[in-house]
């Protein structure tokens, strides 16, 4: 069941950013290369899949629950240093978003990024497709659908954690 969560739904601070950063995925110790969200695939040949980006001998590639999770983070930053008033529009809108450009970093938290991540969560609950029935839950008597109390069937979060963590 969904439920609220503080660390989450708070404000921005140390530590409810350090949690929104590491919901971006697993790194490893074991290889120079590693990031969070990342694993290595053996023999990806076998699998039907385009070629990754080398890395020790095998290909690279990222997995995409932790990549929609990297962009909520970001979209969640923008929206709190907006609220905060911390924001540096000048620095966000001068991220060139011209991705045939020289100049252009698609890693650069600016437009370009923001935008992407708006459509990458965009398509991610799309595919995931989550029809789970969700009541209500009152709040001085009147009642909003908030997602809270209402069973779900989920992936096992920790089973994909382990997956990411031992290829990574």
């Amino acid at each position: 069941m969904f439920g609220l969560d503080d660390l989450y739904t708070g404000p921005r601070s140390e530590k409810s950013d350090a949690a929104w950063e590491a919901l971006a995925g697993p790194t490893s110790s074991r290889n120079s290369w590693s990031q969070q969200g990342f694993i290595l695939v053996k023999d990806w040949e076998k699998y039907d899949i385009a070629a990754g980006w080398p890395a020790n001998g095998q290909m690279k590639y990222g997995i995409s629950m932790f990549h929609q999770l990297h962009c909520l983070a970001a979209i969640r930053k923008v929206f709190y240093d907006m609220l905060q008033g911390t924001f540096d529009k000048e620095k966000f809108l001068a991220a060139d978003v011209n991705v045939g450009s020289p100049d252009f970093v698609p890693n650069g938290h600016g437009l370009w990024h923001a935008q992407h991540c708006f459509n990458y969560v965009r398509q991610g609950l799309q595919c995931a497709g989550d029809m789970s029935l969700e009541i209500p839950t009152y709040f001085n008597g009147t009642p909003i659908v908030v997602g809270w109390n209402s069973p779900h069937k989920c992936r096992n979060w920790d089973a994909m954690w382990r997956y990411a963590e031992e290829h990574a």
